[in-house]
């Protein structure tokens, strides 16, 4: 059975002719990046490191602090902090 001639024009209606369709593998005309660069992702987990270390110091200075605050005045000149 042949195709009807009709039938295969009104499919092919409106669109170009194959010669002139753009490829449907083109690059795309805005390149995204998978991946940032590895220098700025260094940075960042650097820069959260010392922001961590530096509130685990403050964290222990508190405490330390706090401690030293409860033990009264004979305590504190015998183990030799001075207030």
């Amino acid at each position: 059975m042949q195709p009807n001639i009709n039938q295969s024009a009104k499919a092919t209606a409106g669109k170009p002719p194959i010669e002139h369709q753009k490829p449907l593998n083109r690059m795309p005309e805005v390149i995204m990046p998978a991946m940032p660069p590895l220098g700025l992702i260094m940075a960042i987990e650097n820069w959260v490191k010392r922001r961590v270390v530096a509130w685990r110091g403050r964290r222990q200075q508190r405490a330390a602090a706090r401690e030293a605050g409860n033990l009264d005045h004979r305590m504190r000149r015998d183990i030799g902090i001075d207030q």
